[in-house]
């Protein structure tokens, strides 16, 4: 998939869902992390 492509898509995603993720990004909905994250303790890093 080219970069445009792509570009197009996300733009068209957030445009689509544009209140639920600024939900998400204010932390409004907690994020549940995954296995080998960073800040994750129990991932050993």
């Amino acid at each position: 998939m080219a970069d445009t492509e792509v570009d197009e898509l996300c733009t068209r995603i957030y445009q689509q869902h544009k209140r639920a993720l600024d939900l998400i990004y204010e932390g409004a909905i907690p994020v549940v992390r995954t296995r080998g994250s960073s800040d994750n303790p129990s991932s050993g890093k």
